[in-house]
């Protein structure tokens, strides 16, 4: 395997280390696997044909598509194993949605200490910057979790299909809510008045 350190290319285009690049290359292909598992329990709640439910979700965000699956579920009275199933699946897919969003929206500012280029998150109307965990690790991490949630919607999906034509497919085991990338700063809380003195003797 070639060392990606050597190649002129991605020496000039590396703001991020190569390592750390091509972690965020595998957060957003795996992503885009996730989506489209979404879009098929999407199919298999509302059971019509592929095509059919691309064009009733293909310009849904992800929270309003998993939103409508649920809705559709309690609608249809799916089972309660079922149900169960996909509040977990929309669960687990938010919170893995918000690290990746939070990675994939990231800006990038010089650390110090030579540490070179950290991400982090630019949000409000103040465009305050905010750290986020970004070490290899970090990212490696949500890479992984993805991908668990991956398997946990394509078992989903095959559940689902399983429960509707009677079988005895086995729920999907729920792998751990991911921790977050980034968490909100404490508040400051306001400074307390002193109480006023009365001014009787």
């Amino acid at each position: 395997m070639p060392d990606w350190s050597d190649d002129p290319w991605i020496e000039d285009h590396s703001s991020l280390s190569p390592a750390k690049l091509h972690a965020l290359g595998v957060v957003t292909f795996r992503w885009n696997i996730c989506e489209y598992w979404s879009r098929a329990v999407f199919s298999m709640v509302v059971d019509v044909p592929d095509p059919v439910a691309d064009c009733l979700c293909h310009d849904l965000g992800d929270i309003t598509l998993w939103t409508k699956i649920l809705d559709i579920a309690r609608a249809k009275n799916l089972s309660a194993g079922t149900t169960d199933t996909l509040q977990y699946a929309a669960k687990l897919y938010e919170r893995n949605r918000i690290n990746r969003n939070q990675f994939v929206h990231a800006s990038g500012a010089m650390a110090g200490g030579g540490d070179g280029l950290k991400l982090i998150r630019v949000k409000g109307p103040k465009m305050e910057s905010q750290p986020i965990a970004d070490s290899l690790q970090d990212i490696r991490r949500v890479a992984e979790e993805i991908d668990a949630l991956r398997a946990y919607l394509e078992r989903t999906f095959i559940y689902v299909r399983s429960q509707r034509a009677g079988g005895t497919f086995p729920s999907p085991d729920k792998p751990s809510l991911p921790e977050s990338v980034w968490s909100p700063p404490p508040q400051k809380l306001p400074k307390q008045k002193p109480p006023r003195q009365s001014s009787r003797g």
